[in-house]
Protein backbone atom coordinates (compact mmCIF):
# COMPACT_ATOMS: atom_id res chain seq x y z
CA UNK A 1 0.00 0.00 0.00
CA UNK A 2 1.43 3.40 -0.99
CA UNK A 3 2.12 6.11 1.57
CA UNK A 4 -0.65 8.32 0.14
CA UNK A 5 -3.17 5.49 0.22
CA UNK A 6 -2.12 4.70 3.78
CA UNK A 7 -2.71 8.33 4.82
CA UNK A 8 -6.07 8.42 3.02
CA UNK A 9 -7.19 5.20 4.70
CA UNK A 10 -6.16 6.54 8.09
CA UNK A 11 -8.05 9.80 7.50
CA UNK A 12 -11.16 7.90 6.38
CA UNK A 13 -10.99 5.67 9.46
CA UNK A 14 -10.60 8.75 11.62
CA UNK A 15 -13.65 10.40 10.07
CA UNK A 16 -15.69 7.25 10.55
CA UNK A 17 -14.60 7.12 14.19
CA UNK A 18 -15.56 10.75 14.73
CA UNK A 19 -18.94 10.20 13.05
CA UNK A 20 -19.54 7.16 15.22
CA UNK A 21 -18.74 9.18 18.30
CA UNK A 22 -21.08 11.97 17.20
CA UNK A 23 -23.85 9.44 16.62
CA UNK A 24 -23.52 7.91 20.08
CA UNK A 25 -27.04 7.69 21.57
CA UNK A 26 -27.92 9.16 24.95
CA UNK A 27 -31.02 8.21 26.95
CA UNK A 28 -33.17 11.14 28.06
CA UNK A 29 -36.34 11.27 30.13
CA UNK A 30 -39.71 12.36 28.74
CA UNK A 31 -42.56 14.34 30.29
CA UNK A 32 -45.97 15.58 29.19
CA UNK A 33 -47.91 18.73 30.07
CA UNK A 34 -51.59 19.01 29.22
CA UNK A 35 -53.18 22.46 29.00
CA UNK A 36 -56.61 21.11 28.00
CA UNK A 37 -59.64 19.52 29.61
CA UNK A 38 -59.21 16.33 27.58
CA UNK A 39 -57.08 13.52 28.97
CA UNK A 40 -54.20 12.03 27.00
CA UNK A 41 -52.04 8.91 26.91
CA UNK A 42 -48.83 9.42 24.95
CA UNK A 43 -45.66 7.71 23.74
CA UNK A 44 -42.67 8.81 21.68
CA UNK A 45 -41.42 6.45 18.98
CA UNK A 46 -38.34 6.66 16.75
CA UNK A 47 -39.58 6.22 13.14
CA UNK A 48 -36.22 4.65 12.20
CA UNK A 49 -35.80 2.40 15.24
CA UNK A 50 -39.17 1.26 16.62
CA UNK A 51 -37.42 -0.21 19.68
CA UNK A 52 -36.49 3.32 20.70
CA UNK A 53 -39.61 4.49 22.49
CA UNK A 54 -40.69 6.05 25.77
CA UNK A 55 -43.81 7.28 27.51
CA UNK A 56 -47.09 5.40 27.90
CA UNK A 57 -48.23 7.57 30.78
CA UNK A 58 -51.76 8.98 31.10
CA UNK A 59 -52.12 12.70 31.81
CA UNK A 60 -55.24 14.10 33.43
CA UNK A 61 -57.09 17.26 32.45
CA UNK A 62 -54.93 20.33 33.06
CA UNK A 63 -52.24 18.04 34.40
CA UNK A 64 -48.59 17.09 34.03
CA UNK A 65 -46.84 13.75 34.21
CA UNK A 66 -43.71 12.55 35.89
CA UNK A 67 -40.36 11.65 34.36
CA UNK A 68 -40.52 8.60 32.09
CA UNK A 69 -37.35 6.81 31.02
CA UNK A 70 -35.88 6.75 28.42
CA UNK A 71 -35.75 7.93 24.80
CA UNK A 72 -32.45 7.75 22.90
CA UNK A 73 -31.19 10.87 21.13
CA UNK A 74 -27.77 11.62 19.57
CA UNK A 75 -25.16 12.94 21.94
CA UNK A 76 -24.71 15.87 19.54
CA UNK A 77 -27.91 17.40 18.17
CA UNK A 78 -28.28 17.80 14.43
CA UNK A 79 -31.24 18.94 12.33
CA UNK A 80 -33.53 16.53 10.54
CA UNK A 81 -33.94 13.84 13.21
CA UNK A 82 -37.58 12.75 13.38
CA UNK A 83 -39.62 11.84 16.46
CA UNK A 84 -43.12 10.40 16.20
CA UNK A 85 -45.72 11.18 18.84
CA UNK A 86 -48.46 8.58 19.23
CA UNK A 87 -51.29 9.77 21.43
CA UNK A 88 -54.74 8.74 22.56
CA UNK A 89 -56.93 11.72 23.37
CA UNK A 90 -59.82 11.01 25.73
CA UNK A 91 -62.29 13.70 24.70
CA UNK A 92 -63.65 14.35 28.18
CA UNK A 93 -64.53 17.89 27.12
CA UNK A 94 -67.19 16.45 24.80
CA UNK A 95 -70.38 14.46 25.52
CA UNK A 96 -69.75 10.77 26.20
CA UNK A 97 -70.56 7.92 23.87
CA UNK A 98 -73.97 6.19 24.28
CA UNK A 99 -72.25 3.60 26.51
CA UNK A 100 -71.21 6.37 28.90
CA UNK A 101 -67.52 6.29 28.02
CA UNK A 102 -65.56 9.24 26.63
CA UNK A 103 -64.84 9.40 22.93
CA UNK A 104 -61.26 8.44 22.05
CA UNK A 105 -59.26 10.00 19.25
CA UNK A 106 -55.97 8.47 18.10
CA UNK A 107 -53.38 10.81 16.66
CA UNK A 108 -49.87 10.60 15.22
CA UNK A 109 -47.68 13.67 14.86
CA UNK A 110 -44.12 13.69 13.53
CA UNK A 111 -41.70 16.32 14.85
CA UNK A 112 -38.15 17.31 14.10
CA UNK A 113 -36.12 16.64 17.23
CA UNK A 114 -36.01 20.12 18.80
CA UNK A 115 -32.67 21.74 19.49
CA UNK A 116 -31.95 21.75 23.25
CA UNK A 117 -31.74 25.06 25.07
CA UNK A 118 -28.12 24.51 26.15
CA UNK A 119 -27.02 22.35 23.22
CA UNK A 120 -26.72 19.23 25.37
CA UNK A 121 -28.97 16.13 25.28
CA UNK A 122 -32.12 17.25 27.07
CA UNK A 123 -35.34 15.81 28.39
CA UNK A 124 -38.24 15.82 25.94
CA UNK A 125 -41.56 17.44 26.81
CA UNK A 126 -44.80 16.58 25.01
CA UNK A 127 -47.06 19.64 25.19
CA UNK A 128 -50.78 19.70 24.42
CA UNK A 129 -51.66 23.34 23.86
CA UNK A 130 -55.04 24.89 24.71
CA UNK A 131 -56.03 24.67 21.02
CA UNK A 132 -55.50 20.89 21.09
CA UNK A 133 -52.33 20.92 18.98
CA UNK A 134 -49.13 19.26 20.18
CA UNK A 135 -45.58 20.56 20.53
CA UNK A 136 -42.30 18.85 21.42
CA UNK A 137 -39.79 20.73 23.57
CA UNK A 138 -36.23 19.76 24.53
CA UNK A 139 -35.11 21.24 27.83
CA UNK A 140 -33.61 20.21 31.17
CA UNK A 141 -35.84 22.73 32.92
CA UNK A 142 -39.56 23.12 33.48
CA UNK A 143 -42.33 25.45 32.25
CA UNK A 144 -41.82 27.92 35.11
CA UNK A 145 -38.13 28.52 34.31
CA UNK A 146 -37.29 31.87 32.64
CA UNK A 147 -35.44 30.04 29.84
CA UNK A 148 -38.30 27.63 29.12
CA UNK A 149 -38.54 27.49 25.30
CA UNK A 150 -42.18 26.39 25.13
CA UNK A 151 -44.96 28.66 23.88
CA UNK A 152 -46.76 28.64 27.23
CA UNK A 153 -45.04 29.61 30.46
CA UNK A 154 -46.10 28.00 33.73
CA UNK A 155 -47.99 24.85 34.67
CA UNK A 156 -51.59 24.19 33.58
CA UNK A 157 -54.37 25.96 35.47
CA UNK A 158 -57.89 24.57 35.24
CA UNK A 159 -60.52 26.93 33.92
CA UNK A 160 -63.42 28.08 36.09
CA UNK A 161 -65.84 26.23 33.82
CA UNK A 162 -63.89 22.99 34.23
CA UNK A 163 -63.72 23.44 38.01
CA UNK A 164 -67.48 23.90 38.19
CA UNK A 165 -67.99 20.88 35.95
CA UNK A 166 -65.91 18.67 38.27
CA UNK A 167 -67.76 20.07 41.28
CA UNK A 168 -71.13 19.20 39.73
CA UNK A 169 -69.83 15.71 38.98
CA UNK A 170 -68.71 15.38 42.60
CA UNK A 171 -72.08 16.67 43.76
CA UNK A 172 -73.93 14.04 41.74
CA UNK A 173 -71.72 11.31 43.20
CA UNK A 174 -72.49 12.34 46.79
CA UNK A 175 -76.19 12.71 46.03
CA UNK A 176 -76.17 9.11 44.79
CA UNK A 177 -74.40 8.07 47.99
CA UNK A 178 -76.99 9.89 50.09
CA UNK A 179 -79.87 8.16 48.32
CA UNK A 180 -78.22 4.77 48.69
CA UNK A 181 -77.67 5.00 52.44
CA UNK A 182 -81.03 6.61 53.13
CA UNK A 183 -82.62 3.61 51.39
CA UNK A 184 -80.38 1.33 53.46
CA UNK A 185 -81.36 3.10 56.66
CA UNK A 186 -85.06 2.75 55.82
CA UNK A 187 -84.60 -0.94 55.03
CA UNK A 188 -82.91 -1.48 58.40
CA UNK A 189 -85.74 0.31 60.19
CA UNK A 190 -88.36 -1.75 58.34
CA UNK A 191 -86.80 -5.21 58.70
CA UNK A 192 -83.24 -5.22 60.02
CA UNK A 193 -82.87 -9.02 60.00
CA UNK A 194 -83.96 -9.37 56.38
CA UNK A 195 -81.62 -6.58 55.23
CA UNK A 196 -78.74 -8.02 57.27
CA UNK A 197 -79.14 -11.41 55.60
CA UNK A 198 -78.74 -9.88 52.12
CA UNK A 199 -75.97 -7.50 53.17
CA UNK A 200 -73.99 -10.28 54.85
CA UNK A 201 -73.65 -12.12 51.52
CA UNK A 202 -72.25 -8.96 49.91
CA UNK A 203 -69.90 -8.23 52.79
CA UNK A 204 -68.58 -11.78 52.84
CA UNK A 205 -67.61 -11.44 49.19
CA UNK A 206 -66.25 -7.89 49.09
CA UNK A 207 -65.60 -6.73 52.68
CA UNK A 208 -64.74 -9.91 54.54
CA UNK A 209 -62.02 -8.34 56.67
CA UNK A 210 -64.35 -5.61 57.93
CA UNK A 211 -66.90 -8.08 59.30
CA UNK A 212 -64.44 -10.66 60.64
CA UNK A 213 -65.49 -9.93 64.24
CA UNK A 214 -69.14 -10.80 63.72
CA UNK A 215 -70.62 -14.30 63.95
CA UNK A 216 -73.15 -13.87 61.15
CA UNK A 217 -76.10 -11.84 59.84
CA UNK A 218 -78.14 -12.53 62.98
CA UNK A 219 -75.45 -11.09 65.24
CA UNK A 220 -76.98 -7.98 66.83
CA UNK A 221 -73.56 -6.33 66.82
CA UNK A 222 -73.48 -6.71 63.03
CA UNK A 223 -76.92 -5.14 62.69
CA UNK A 224 -75.84 -2.26 64.94
CA UNK A 225 -72.72 -1.88 62.82
CA UNK A 226 -74.84 -1.58 59.67
CA UNK A 227 -77.07 1.05 61.28
CA UNK A 228 -74.10 3.07 62.49
CA UNK A 229 -72.34 2.86 59.13
CA UNK A 230 -75.46 4.01 57.25
CA UNK A 231 -75.91 6.93 59.64
CA UNK A 232 -72.26 7.99 59.29
CA UNK A 233 -72.37 7.82 55.50
CA UNK A 234 -75.57 9.89 55.41
CA UNK A 235 -73.97 12.56 57.59
CA UNK A 236 -70.81 12.58 55.45
CA UNK A 237 -72.76 12.86 52.18
CA UNK A 238 -74.96 15.65 53.52
CA UNK A 239 -71.91 17.64 54.65
CA UNK A 240 -70.16 17.21 51.29
CA UNK A 241 -73.32 18.17 49.36
CA UNK A 242 -73.76 21.29 51.45
CA UNK A 243 -70.11 22.26 51.00
CA UNK A 244 -70.12 21.75 47.22
CA UNK A 245 -73.36 23.70 46.76
CA UNK A 246 -71.84 26.66 48.63
CA UNK A 247 -68.77 26.48 46.41
CA UNK A 248 -70.93 26.48 43.28
CA UNK A 249 -72.85 29.60 44.33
Amino acid sequence: MSFCRTIAFAMLAGCMLISACEAKPVGVGVHAVNYTEDEITYRLVDPVDKENRAGGESINSYGAGGLMCCYSVPEKWRPGIKVELQVEVWLTSQPNEPNGRPKIENQKVTFDLPKPVDGKPSELWVIRNPDGKFDLVAANLGPTHPKWPGKIKGWPVASKAYHQKTMRRELAKHEDTLRLYRDEQQALEKDANHFAQDQWKFDMEYRKEQIAGFSGPSDQRYIDYLKKHASEMITYAEERISSIKKELQ
